[in-house]
């Protein structure tokens, strides 16, 4: 990750960071940049970074011993993914494998802040968990910079990455299950909202106590 700004320290922050507005990765062997797996707001300003990253996470998604995707959130509320493998077909046998070959592509598949314009700080690693259509995201927002701030209604998200779409989800592509809605009504709501859960691009819960976080691991 690039790191903190102090700019989130200010009563007011400004309405972007200076500094820490990367992602890179390292080729321990020689020590350089890799540069097909790095992102920066200079160099890839079509992903919107804004905000610092301080907290990143990486996954094998498919068990072979290689971490082949990364996510990290910023102090935006964005969320980043990043991939390093692709489809390849053997004719002899007629198998198809995830190769993982050193490209890599990536894009914002989140914004938390979008919606309603109110800034919601991502500051640890999501966790990334892998389904059958891709990977299922899951993260919570706070800010540990100012404990005592109760202005903010954060949140807990789960969000899907297909690999397929290239556009920012927001809150307005998720389900509110907020009011509990799985457990309380009838057969028939419950129903619904499972099926909805399964073709939406997930869910998220607001924090209901004035200046609940999530600022932990």
């Amino acid at each position: 990750p690039g790191g903190y700004d102090q700019n989130q320290d200010l009563d007011t922050p400004n309405a972007s960071d200076g500094v820490g507005r990367a992602l890179f990765a390292v080729n321990v062997a020689s020590g350089n940049l890799v540069p097909s797996f790095n992102i920066n707001a200079v160099s890839d300003p079509s992903l919107g970074m804004s905000h610092s990253i301080v907290d990143s996470t990486a996954l094998d998604h498919d068990g072979d011993g290689f971490h082949s995707r990364v996510y990290a959130g910023d102090l935006g509320g964005n969320l980043f993914a990043l991939r390093d493998d692709e489809m390849v077909t053997y004719a002899e046998c007629s198998i198809s494998l995830n190769i993982v070959d050193g490209v890599g592509s990536k894009k914002k598949l989140f914004d938390a802040s979008y919606d309603d314009n109110i800034q919601r700080k991502i500051l640890y690693a999501p966790d990334a968990v892998a389904e059958h259509y891709g990977e299922m995201i899951f993260f919570g927002t706070g800010d540990r910079s100012d404990p005592g701030e109760t202005g903010v209604v954060n949140r807990f998200y789960a969000v899907k990455n297909d690999w397929a779409s290239t556009a920012t989800l927001t809150e307005s592509n998720l389900v509110d299950v907020t009011g509990d809605k799985i457990q309380l009504g009838n057969d028939t709501d419950k129903a619904g909202v499972k099926a909805l859960l399964e073709t939406e691009n997930g869910w998220y819960i607001k924090l209901q106590n004035p200046g609940e976080n999530v600022r932990s691991p």
